[in-house]
């Protein structure tokens, strides 16, 4: 990954944030677009799309790469941190509001589903690594890993889980998954 502040560079697009944190230009659009992970607002608007000064955007793109590689190390190491279950709360999170929503909207469910999916491996590889929450993390995997089997069985179709046993599922995880968070951020 290039260094931000070793670039030289004094304006920033998308293209430029999403080369200089080694992700993809449609990833920092989505950041953008849904204000998170505390992106700052463009400094301009072009024709082209915005723009960031390198003293509004370098600050903001190091506490990015930092969370990146934590989320990355995580994932590799395969133990259990705040980050790994921040992450899937918020997915998890995310998911049951799209199944509590009175219009379905299939491909953001399908997104949803994808997104919690891809922490099985993670999640399941942590089993046990955090005294007394073996129960909460296989359940918290079990979801991760339907998630993830049912994505793969839609070929840009709907989800082939029935709604309602998912959100049963994901409902009874949530408690589950508060109390984790709790914890961790007591350890």
């Amino acid at each position: 990954m290039n260094d931000a502040r070793v670039s030289g560079r004094r304006f920033y697009g998308i293209a430029e944030i999403a080369e200089v944190l080694g992700v993809d230009r449609q990833l920092v659009t989505v950041w953008r677009r849904r204000s998170s992970h505390g992106i700052p607002a463009p400094d301009d608007e072009l024709a082209s799309g915005p723009l960031w000064l390198a003293a509004t955007i370098e600050p903001w793109i190091e506490r990015t790469r930092a969370r990146l590689e934590d989320e990355a190390a995580v994932q590799a190491a395969g133990s259990l941190t705040p980050g790994l279950v921040k992450q899937a709360a918020r997915r998890l999170f995310r998911l049951v509001v799209l199944l509590l929503e009175e219009e379905r909207r299939p491909e953001q469910m399908q997104r949803a589903l994808h997104g919690l999916g891809q922490l099985h491996d993670p999640l399941a590889q942590a089993i046990g690594s955090l005294e007394g929450s073996k129960r909460s993390l296989q359940d918290l995997a079990t979801l991760a890993g339907m998630a993830a089997e049912a994505t793969e069985r839609t070929v840009g179709t709907r989800p082939s889980l029935q709604t309602d046993d998912l959100l049963a599922a994901c409902l009874q995880v949530v408690p589950q998954v508060t109390k984790l968070l709790a914890r961790l951020d007591r350890a």
